[in-house]
């Protein structure tokens, strides 16, 4: 796969001030364009007004599934994207329905922080943020 041809966009539900959003969605991004590719990152808290980091848990379902709109919408605009979602949470929703409604591959970025979590679901599927 040439992932020179895509548009890469890496999905974050948390704001540049946090390390886990710095260090992985926005510096991979970073080195990406260095070496010449086309990346972007799309953050929740950033581009789409969601709350970040500790005030996070503070969202209300309603709240989530519209920041889940918001995004979808932007997706919409986008041409020829290849996602890379960081960390599964509520915001994989969207990417994950944009992707198979339009065939598009993408990526998750799991660290071992997801492994040790202890996640609870809200109706078995979306979980709910700490």
């Amino acid at each position: 796969m040439n992932l020179k041809k895509y548009e890469i966009v890496y999905v974050t539900r948390e704001s540049s001030n946090l390390a886990g959003a710095r260090y992985r969605a926005y510096n991979f991004c970073k080195k990406l364009k260095e070496l010449n590719y086309n990346c972007r990152v799309i953050s929740y808290a950033e581009d789409l007004g969601a709350l970040s980091g500790n005030l996070e848990q503070f969202l209300r379902l309603s709240s989530k599934i519209n920041y889940n709109i918001k995004a979808y919408k932007a997706f919409s605009k986008l041409r020829n994207p290849f996602f890379i979602i960081q960390r599964f949470n509520y915001h994989s929703l969207a990417v994950l329905l944009f992707c198979m409604k339009h065939g598009i591959k993408y990526a998750y970025d799991l660290d071992d922080w997801e492994f040790r979590e202890n996640i609870d679901y809200i109706l078995s599927v979306l979980p709910r943020s700490k």
